[in-house]
């Protein structure tokens, strides 16, 4: 029984392994992104609508461990799961309340310097989807 074969077999794992790693990786620029939210509100009363801006603009710093703009939770009943799959990131937060469940989906699609994507809130108050876009700026500023 020969060494080399085996050595060989460890290293080809090692490489494809190692590949596999690399390709699975995001592909974005981290630093600090200027991102817009825009409102689609539906089956929300007149009275509230007038209380909700249509777009907001906001910046905000991305990194590897954070992947996933920052999401107002409504209360401290909430549950998060997030996923990062190639350049998609998702997420599904759950918040409890008196007036019933809140769901609140997003997935964002990363383009190197660019961000698309969409968060859809769905409960007893009504639905709510929002249009994110997304571009990056710079390095994010020193904390």
């Amino acid at each position: 029984m020969s060494f080399y074969p085996t050595i060989r077999k460890l290293i080809l794992t090692s490489f494809l392994l190692l590949a596999t790693n690399l390709l699975a990786q995001p592909n974005i620029k981290y630093g600090l992104w200027e991102i817009d939210y825009e409102y689609e509100i539906t089956q929300i009363p007149p009275e509230m609508r007038s209380q909700i801006q249509n777009k907001i603009t906001k910046t905000e710093c991305l990194s590897k461990e954070k992947m996933i703009p920052k999401q107002q939770q409504p209360n401290d009943k909430c549950t998060r799961n997030d996923l990062l799959s190639g350049n998609t990131a998702t997420f599904r937060m759950v918040c409890k309340s008196e007036l019933g469940a809140l769901t609140i989906d997003g997935e964002f699609i990363y383009q190197n310097e660019e961000l698309n994507g969409s968060i859809h809130n769905s409960g007893a108050g009504g639905t709510m989807t929002t249009k994110i876009n997304g571009h990056y700026i710079g390095s994010c500023p020193q904390q």
